[in-house]
């Protein structure tokens, strides 16, 4: 009898042990899921993005909008404007024209909807909006990008739009003096056009904040390998300010490129020269700028845009695309949720 006590007792020691191990290493797997010495504000998640980049941009504010308080779109049109169409794409979606059937948008947003594809819509009616189109851009017609806000006037609050028109930039990142002359087109998409656009779109979403500073905080690479299927480069970036170390909690902005524009074509410049990085240091923002790269063949996307006619699947625009998968995914470890 005592023997049989003994070895349950020893049982329940070595039980005991074991369960004990087990959750120091439950919590130690839970700190080492924290990839960066930070903590992110889960309310004020937002994007912005140029050209396909804007087509992208909106996708994932509709796709997420429980997650996205704004969204900025610069020479890019409205959601789900290519409707899975290449030939749609090339045509009404940056030359304009008739074909904006606000109807049948609304009906597959409300499919989307029902389907848990999207975030439901009612998410949408605080949010911030800022829309730009060049007054000389020869890529976008401006009906294309007046078409981005009576897309959103259908569920966001009139006065939380902000459209900009007159600025006289081809089709490009208005910078104050970073790029190529205003006027002209090509090399890294940036003109130097005395407009800080990033820093009126980081104005709209965050209102008064500080002026802008030097950008010496850290810009790392972060590893985008596990998103292949997305069409990814191996590596993102990250622009970490100096203040946004020791726990301290930062916003997160998301910015996505243009065609041409990724790591691929012009390296850092996009990532460096298109002005967030100065605003984000003196504001306790981390920038995250994810790349996509070309692909000649299958799918094809010669010019390294984002996904917004369908190269990846049908589900592009929606939270099942693989692209926004990938994004929703990185968003996500960047804030410590996973």
């Amino acid at each position: 009898m005592i023997k049989k006590y003994i070895f349950s007792t020893l049982i329940l020691v070595v039980f005991s042990l074991l369960v004990g191990c087990d959750s120091h290493n439950s919590e130690e797997k839970v700190q080492s899921k924290k990839a960066y010495d930070f903590n992110i504000s889960k309310d004020n998640i937002t994007v912005s993005g140029i050209s396909s980049g804007g087509y992208m941009a909106t996708q994932f504010h509709i796709a997420h909008s429980e997650k996205i308080a704004g969204v900025a779109i610069i020479a890019g049109g409205p959601y789900w404007c290519a409707r899975n169409s290449i030939s749609r794409a090339l045509s009404y979606c940056m030359k304009g024209g008739n074909g904006t059937d606000p109807n049948t948008v609304s009906d597959y947003v409300n499919k989307s909807q029902h389907g848990k594809i999207i975030d439901n819509v009612a998410n949408l009616k605080n949010d911030k909006v800022w829309i730009f189109h060049g007054a000389n851009d020869i890529v976008m017609a401006n009906s294309v990008s007046r078409a981005i806000k009576d897309f959103y006037t259908q569920y966001t609050d009139d006065k939380n739009i902000v459209t900009v028109y007159n600025i006289p930039v081809n089709h490009g990142m208005p910078t104050i003096d970073t790029g190529i002359s205003c006027e002209s087109i090509g090399s890294s998409f940036l003109n130097a056009c005395n407009y800080d656009a990033a820093g009126e779109i980081l104005k709209t979403f965050y209102g008064s904040i500080n002026a802008r500073g030097e950008a010496n905080g850290q810009l790392k690479t972060i590893d985008q390998t596990a998103y292949k299927d997305a069409q990814f480069a191996d590596s993102g970036y990250l622009y970490i300010p100096n203040s946004c170390k020791d726990n301290e909690t930062c916003r997160l902005h998301t910015v996505f490129h243009g065609c041409k524009q990724s790591s691929e074509f012009i390296g850092d410049d996009f990532v460096k020269g298109a002005g967030y990085n100065q605003w984000a240091e003196t504001n306790n923002i981390v920038v995250f700028y994810p790349q996509v790269i070309s692909s000649k063949f299958t799918p094809m996307n010669p010019n390294g845009c984002w996904d917004w006619w369908g190269y990846t699947n049908e589900d592009y625009s929606n939270q099942k695309g693989p692209q926004i998968k990938a994004i929703n995914s990185m968003i996500d470890e960047i804030s410590g949720v996973q």
